[in-house]
């Protein structure tokens, strides 16, 4: 089982980047995943580790195994969006797609061109 052990380190670094507690060992880690082991991953259909409400620490008791997806859809349902964000996305939902201003689009081509001139240089 040592295979698991940068799986490990690496979840628990994770969590320590992002200011969240952690509060399984390894083995601790090993039998929460059980034979569902093989199955845990970043990836569509794979499972991750999920807390209650994205809230507290990563503790066997606070924790629950779902999909990637399932998890990913979990963490938007939070999500609190102003009105003018709420209105972009209504928008696009229907169809219609935001232009930008004149002047953010001349700096979004100004940057674009920089970058290629820049790739022209190091090669």
């Amino acid at each position: 089982m040592k295979i698991y052990n940068i799986h490990y380190h690496n979840a628990k670094h994770c969590a320590k980047q992002r200011g969240i507690e952690w509060q399984f060992t390894y083995d601790t880690w090993i039998e929460w995943w059980g034979e569902d082991i093989v199955n845990r991953g970043p990836y569509r259909g794979q499972l991750v580790m999920a807390r209650y409400n994205d809230t507290g620490p990563y503790h066997p008791d606070n924790v629950r195994k779902i999909t990637c997806s399932e998890n990913a859809k979990e963490a938007h349902t939070h999500m609190v969006f102003s009105q003018e964000s709420r209105e972009k996305i209504r928008q696009r939902m229907m169809g219609n797609t935001l232009r930008r201003s004149p002047e953010a689009e001349a700096k979004r081509i100004a940057s674009y061109k920089a970058t290629l001139a820049k790739k022209r240089l190091e090669t």
